[in-house]
């Protein structure tokens, strides 16, 4: 997974900074190469910048100088320039290390951006080992060794894991004044902001210390004009969480339409065919046809590595089983002011543009497969707008299940005719 840094690293270096700023990306060494030529080409004279390193160690750190790069000078002080971490070992643990006295950062044509106790590239460098563990192997002399920055009791054990090997390193040139949220055209077609639809809610919600459901649930969705099922269910299972989860065989269970409705998951032990309700043979219809990954939009930067790890070990017995699978992006009003005002504005809200690619980049799956949604959370009454997002996503996944169900059909007919041609 390609990794840049997310909106919350650059809201925390905006304050770090001290005024709203926005970041544009001049150099990213897995892009542009490891050649000192070609960093002071697109970095020099350009004005404050902010460094990125991305450690093998899922360790984020860099350097900020309000002064600009140059290939001539030598060792400058600027009192406004500080070192920072954003990640350690890929959970996100921001310290901002402030300058204390003497020189912050060298200028030459021979090094990239170095900063004193965090250089980077000396003349040329180029990957060591091979794809996709592939890393540059960058000096480490001096490195985060508090001579020039206070440290906060920090070490470089603690910040960069005793080394400065890193998968990649950016500089972003640092423009004030914040971003404007809203884009001048869609970034996806919008639905007609019309109205349809009636508010529902069936299943628990809120909050809880562990996952709020730990029930198989199955419910019925009846059409209010006719009083009338529709002709399709949806299923809501316990969460994703760290330290504790469905294990393997109850999630095959589920997914394989094994478990009963109202089925209670036992995290300490796995599921009992002897139980209660338990489906033998399950028919097409008691099979799981489409899958959707909710994710909570405004907790995404902070995923820690086990939830994702998790996560990507029920997408593979999904596509194992090839089921159709979606991402629905909640709590969007959350992370953007612009939608918070409005839900109408969400196709053209960068915030959530950016929210949607980070999303598809966890689950591993197209950005047309994730849909963001609004929860009705403070709505005491029917909101068209927030309707349309969830109807719209409910609508893409029937798509998805009516693809899943021709898949089945397609196969069974073809094992009849092997079947046929046999006797």
């Amino acid at each position: 997974m390609e990794r840049s840094l997310t909106r919350r690293d650059k809201d925390q270096i905006s304050r770090w900074i001290g005024r709203d700023s926005h970041f544009e990306l001049l150099y990213k060494i897995s892009r542009d190469g490891g050649s000192t030529e070609m960093f002071h080409e697109l970095c020099d004279n350009k004005g404050p910048t902010v460094t990125i390193f991305y450690n093998t160690d899922k360790n984020v750190y860099g350097g900020y100088v309000s002064d600009s790069w140059g290939s001539t000078g030598g060792w400058c002080t600027d009192q406004r320039a500080f070192l920072f971490k954003l990640h350690s070992v890929g959970n996100w643990k921001p310290v901002k290390f402030p300058y204390v006295t003497k020189e912050t950062h060298y200028k030459n044509k021979t090094h990239g951006p170095v900063f004193y106790s965090l250089n980077s590239i000396y003349s040329n460098i180029t990957t060591t080992g091979k794809p996709p563990s592939n890393y540059y192997k960058l000096d480490s002399y001096t490195l985060f060794d508090g001579q020039r920055f206070d440290m906060k009791g920090e070490t470089v054990k603690s910040v960069a894991n005793g080394h400065n090997n890193v998968t990649d390193l950016e500089v972003y040139l640092v423009k004030e004044g914040s971003l404007d949220e809203e884009l001048d055209s869609l970034w996806r077609d919008s639905p007609e902001w019309s109205p349809q639809g009636e508010m529902s809610s069936r299943a628990c919600t809120g909050s809880a210390e562990s996952s709020l459901t730990e029930k198989f649930c199955k419910f019925r969705v009846r059409d209010p004009t006719t009083k009338k099922h529709l002709c399709f269910r949806i299923c809501d299972t316990r969460g994703v969480e760290e330290g504790v989860s469905i294990n393997g065989e109850d999630l095959g269970f589920l997914l394989d339409g094994n478990l009963p409705n109202n089925y209670t998951f036992q995290l300490d032990s796995e599921a009992s065919t002897k139980r209660t309700g338990f489906v033998e043979e399950p028919t097409v219809k008691e099979k799981m046809h489409v899958v959707v990954f909710v994710l909570d939009g405004s907790t995404l930067d902070v995923l820690s590595e086990g939830v994702v790890s998790k996560l990507k070990k029920i997408k593979r017995k999904v596509v194992d089983r090839s089921i159709p699978h979606l991402v629905f992006l909640t709590k969007i009003d959350r992370i953007c002011k612009l939608v918070e005002k409005g839900v109408s504005k969400t196709f053209i809200s960068r915030v959530v543009e950016d929210a949607v690619n980070n999303a598809a980049e966890i689950i591993a799956l197209p950005r047309s497969q994730v849909l963001p949604v609004k929860n009705f959370e403070k709505e005491t009454t029917l909101n068209t707008d927030i309707n349309i997002l969830a109807m719209t996503a409910l609508r893409k996944s029937l798509v998805f299940a009516d693809d899943f169900l021709e898949n089945q059909y397609d196969w069974q007919q073809d094992n009849t005719q092997i079947l046929n041609k046999r006797d």
